[in-house]
């Protein structure tokens, strides 16, 4: 009875300050980041209303689901707990308590029909529904069930009340997904590895690891802006061959978007009808105020009907990458 009462000190009241107050700031930082990902796709595809606040029942749906995931981590941590008493190594404590949890959850979704009937998504809804318990697991054990049902919360329950939702391909959420649980798993690892927990460590060493994990995450999220388009230069996959040979199906072009200096022989990035473009200009017209373009693909035969203005006109190709693109476009398929 001491031992049980003793866990639920531990896992309510969070001792052992040092490991625990950052596992809470990471838990915090990796849910954040997850949900910012996801949701600034929505900048680039676009956004649509949340489903869930559409219907009667969205306060009982996100209270009964707050109720389930809190629930489900405190026995989470009740299955630590008694592994540990039966002195179980902590890897292979954690490892038996995520693979159960992952077939719990995985049955749910097979009989659930969640990820339809392809069976790349049945992968990868597995794979991730693994790592997410890995994760999950991992963070329960170093700082107990609300440090986990945090990181839970914000990512699976916030969502309910959110008004609106990116318009996102499955596939693609559930790579960043997959993507994401995976760096979070390494950064905890050697955030809380032997050295790193230390209770001799001095408060000059913790705020340098701190330090570096910090930067390591601010550079994530500029690889994320940048690929997500924030920046002044994006890139963008190719996904015909209009501009064969020198662009070709598969290539990732960077489109500078700050770059004012167009001409004719330069290769830009317009819309047309909803979606964009990447053809070069063959030639230029001026008007009373502004100077409208005629494009055309490289491999195509005839110019493209109507003129591009400079309203339309997204940026400038200034580089490209070849055959680094199919992951995109496979994802978006």
């Amino acid at each position: 009875m001491n031992d049980f009462l003793k866990f639920i000190k531990i896992n309510f009241f969070l001792k052992e300050k040092n490991s625990r107050k950052d596992c809470v700031l990471w838990s915090f930082v990796f849910s954040v980041l997850q949900l910012s990902l996801l949701y600034s796709g929505g900048f680039i595809l676009g956004f649509c209303k949340n489903d869930y606040l559409n219907t009667v029942d969205a306060l009982k749906n996100f209270l009964l689901t707050s109720c389930v995931v809190l629930m489900t981590e405190l026995f989470r941590a009740i299955v630590i707990f008694a592994l540990k008493k039966a002195r179980f190594n902590k890897y292979i404590n954690c490892v038996i308590t995520a693979i159960a949890f992952a077939v719990f959850n995985f049955v749910i979704l097979y009989y659930s029909g969640a990820y339809g009937d392809s069976t790349i998504n049945f992968v990868m809804y597995g794979f991730l529904v693994l790592l997410n318990s890995l994760l999950l697991t991992a963070l329960c054990y170093k700082s107990g069930a609300l440090v986990s049902f945090l990181f839970s919360f914000i990512t699976e329950v916030l969502i309910i009340i959110i008004p609106f939702k990116p318009v996102i391909n499955e596939k693609m959420e559930l790579f960043i997904k997959i993507l994401l649980c995976m760096i979070f798993l390494i950064t905890l690892d050697c955030a809380f590895s032997k050295e790193s927990v230390d209770k001799k460590r001095n408060y000059v060493s913790r705020k340098l690891h701190n330090a570096f994990t910090m930067t390591g995450v601010a550079a994530l999220c500029f690889v994320i802006a940048f690929i997500c388009g924030f920046l002044s230069v994006s890139p963008v996959s190719v996904a015909t061959g209009s501009m064969d040979p020198e662009i070709k199906i598969g290539d990732v072009v960077i489109v500078s978007k700050n770059d004012k200096d167009i001409s004719v022989g330069d290769i830009i990035q317009f819309r047309r009808n909803g979606k964009t473009v990447i053809h070069r200009i063959i030639s230029e017209q001026k008007q009373t105020e502004n100077t409208v373009y005629i494009t055309k693909g490289d491999a195509n035969n005839t110019a493209d009907d109507g003129y591009v203005t400079e309203d339309d006109i997204v940026g400038k190709v200034i580089y490209s990458v070849p055959k680094i693109g199919y992951l995109t476009l496979w994802l978006h398929s």
